[in-house]
């Protein structure tokens, strides 16, 4: 079914875009390469392996705007500033879901995602003040870092159901930036 999905995709983005698109495909490939090599070595859930999937994912709206690599250089501030704090974004609810669920009590995890969200705030913050993102953007800032703060008190507490229901509303946000 995904390969299914990934072909029917592939296919219109590559119509879409023109062959000059399959100038991705090498990195698109070693990320998704990556990814399955830790899949099949049981590490389908690591830290790792998420961030990963988040990269090439990402990296789909990048293929999706810069159809060549060439194209990617002409690129504004303003452009990879929305790219790369929706990039870190993702990577962000990763950290914070492994601290609810498969890393819910360990430090180092909680102390790395209060961490990583205080630093992505302050980068927003500059970026706002260097006019490359606008001011929506600080509020899903915020409420990431309150969110990387406050759920762990409740990991316990708190169903995979409500952790999910709330990266829903915070990726809705992103949408919301995003057009903003």
């Amino acid at each position: 079914t995904y390969v299914l999905s990934a072909a029917v995709i592939g296919t219109a983005v590559v119509m879409a875009g023109g062959l000059v698109v399959l100038w991705w495909a090498p990195v698109g490939l070693a990320l998704v390469g990556l990814v399955l090599w830790l899949t099949n070595h049981k590490r389908e859930r690591s830290l790792l392996a998420g961030v990963l999937s988040v990269v090439a994912g990402a990296g789909a709206g990048v293929v999706t705007r810069f159809w060549s690599p060439a194209e990617l250089s002409g690129a504004s501030p303003a452009e990879l500033a929305v790219l790369g704090v929706t990039t870190a974004y993702f990577v962000g609810t990763v950290l914070v879901v492994k601290t609810m669920i498969r890393e819910r009590g360990a430090l180092s995890y909680l102390i790395g995602s209060i961490g990583y969200h205080a630093v992505l705030l302050m980068t927003m913050v500059a970026l706002v003040l260097a006019g490359w993102l606008a001011a929506p953007w600080l509020a899903l800032g915020l409420l990431c870092l309150v969110r990387a703060i406050a759920e762990p008190r409740y990991a316990g507490r708190l169903k995979p159901l409500h952790i999910g229901l709330v990266e829903i509303l915070l990726s809705s946000l992103v949408i919301v930036c995003l057009l903003a």
